[in-house]
């Protein structure tokens, strides 16, 4: 069967955590197969195996990189997914998910993009090409209005960050 005519297969989920997720990449080394979509969609009433549960303890929503240069017009990263991302309504259903979280009382984890500053790549060896991109257009540039958390997705406290690795050599 070709790329093209696979279909993907329904995940079920909680009715009140129920929308329309979709990943999908135009980035050919992304890892991400942009043909296959997954779709969240609510349960069958009444089916046990539909509904799942969460032990707060353990459960979490991590948030990745929601600065205003990834998911805000404007952006410097927005022109090359905005067709995707508005296509699939990305931000309203991450909001969603966001706000059910902590509407759930669940621990919500912020994992967060190195913020881009004069210097970080100059005395490097190798620079991944993604890297070098960020360099160039000064992605995520601290400081500036697209290295800010975009504000409906802002942390309702900073108790618990992720500072994702970056190292000069």
């Amino acid at each position: 069967m070709d790329r093209a005519q696979r279909q993907p297969a329904p995940i079920t989920h909680n009715q009140a955590d129920a929308s329309v997720l979709q990943a999908v990449s135009n980035e050919p080394h992304s890892g991400i197969d942009r043909h296959r979509i997954a779709t969240i969609r609510p349960p069958q009433e009444g089916t046990a195996v539909n509904t799942p549960t969460y032990d707060k303890r353990i459960t979490a929503l991590l948030v990745v990189d929601p600065y205003n240069d990834f998911i805000s017009e404007g952006g410097k990263i927005w022109p090359r997914i905005k067709a995707v991302a508005e296509a699939n309504n990305c931000v309203p259903h991450m909001l969603e998910v966001l706000q059910a979280a902590r509407k759930a009382k669940l621990r919500v984890f912020y994992a967060m993009h190195h913020r881009y500053r004069p210097g970080d790549y100059e005395t490097w060896s190798y620079i991944a090409p993604i890297q070098r991109a960020a360099w160039r257009n000064k992605s995520f540039e601290y400081g500036t209005w697209g290295s800010e958390i975009r504000a409906e997705f802002a942390p309702l406290s900073w108790r618990v960050a992720i500072r994702k690795g970056f190292r000069k050599k």
